[in-house]
């Protein structure tokens, strides 16, 4: 109620009571709060931008975890954020040292370090303009969002990339928001293409993709599946499928880009041994994988339709 027209920060957002989760939830979607006390019922405006950070549940983020995984919080507060940013500590020697520096040159030189090229004034002049503005969608920025919103929920449906979280239609909402948002602040009174480009892209940078194994397999591992489909006829979506996911069981700690290593023979001879030796290796990363997994799967029901 007292950030109505304002922005709310909240800190230790996970350690919430569960009560105040649920009061909370009609404050993000209604834009309200309902109060029964003393005999007194009233519905109050909460109009308000919330900023909330939190602390993952093991004390570090684990990317091989999905968000919600890693942070205390239920699905239904979570899907009204517009946007995720994780602030992953990674040791850095350099950014490190520049963080360290400026913190230090902040407390021996107080507000002297500080040399903003616009007041505070100025900002809060800026800022009181901008929420004035009331933009609106263009037809081109209308097919624009759909368009944008159809490719995130397909790559959520196929799996690619493995989102952190799952892609509702709460995303389009928020980027209607976003490019909103993006309008003001360039003092325009229209959504323009490049506001919803602008918009989409910091939702996919938001949607932190999750770490897996590249994938690792040989020439080889699909001897047994060619030799049954000689047998009894065509290649099958399943009989492929079912050598993808023996590829996808091999897989282990592999470097970063794709490698292909092959056996020397030390001579000439053709014998079964050496034949295994020399199979060919072929790592790839998981997310490749994925993507080529299922044009081939698209490829091979197209086929058998």
């Amino acid at each position: 109620m007292l950030a109505d027209n304002g922005i709310c920060c909240i800190d230790e957002f996970d350690k919430m009571d569960i009560t105040d989760q649920v009061a909370i939830h009609e404050a993000m979607e209604q834009q309200t709060i309902s109060i029964a006390k003393a005999g007194i019922h009233a519905t109050l405006n909460a109009r308000t931008s919330i900023l909330a950070a939190a602390n993952p549940i093991a004390g570090r983020y684990n990317k091989r975890l999905t968000l919600k995984q890693n942070i205390a919080m239920t699905a239904p507060i979570m899907s009204r954020f517009d946007l995720f940013f994780v602030m992953v500590d990674e040791g850095n020697e350099a950014s490190d040292y520049n963080l360290a520096r400026y913190i230090c040159n902040v407390h021996m030189r107080k507000d002297q370090a500080i040399n903003p090229e616009f007041s505070t004034a100025q900002i809060q002049r800026y800022i009181r303009y901008a929420r004035t503005i009331k933009p609106k969608l263009t037809p081109e920025s209308s097919k624009l969002l759909w368009e944008q919103y159809r490719n995130l929920r397909q790559d959520d449906a196929q799996g690619v990339g493995k989102a952190s979280f799952r892609i509702t239609v709460r995303q389009l909402e928020s980027l209607i928001r976003l490019s909103e948002a993006l309008a003001r602040v360039h003092c325009s009174e229209e959504i323009i293409p490049a506001h919803v480009r602008e918009a989409v892209r910091l939702l996919r940078s938001s949607i932190l993709p999750l770490e897996m194994d590249d994938v690792e397999y040989s020439e080889d591992m699909f001897a047994d599946t060619t030799k049954g489909s000689q047998a009894t006829g065509p290649i099958k979506a399943g009989d492929v499928l079912a050598g993808i996911s023996a590829g996808s069981q091999a897989s282990a700690s592999t470097p970063k880009t794709p490698t292909v290593t092959e056996d020397a023979t030390n001579d000439g001879a053709a014998t079964s041994t050496q034949a295994s030796a020399s199979s060919r290796k072929l790592k790839i990363k998981r997310e490749s994988f994925e993507k080529i997994r299922n044009l081939v799967t698209a490829k091979l029901k197209a086929l058998e339709e």
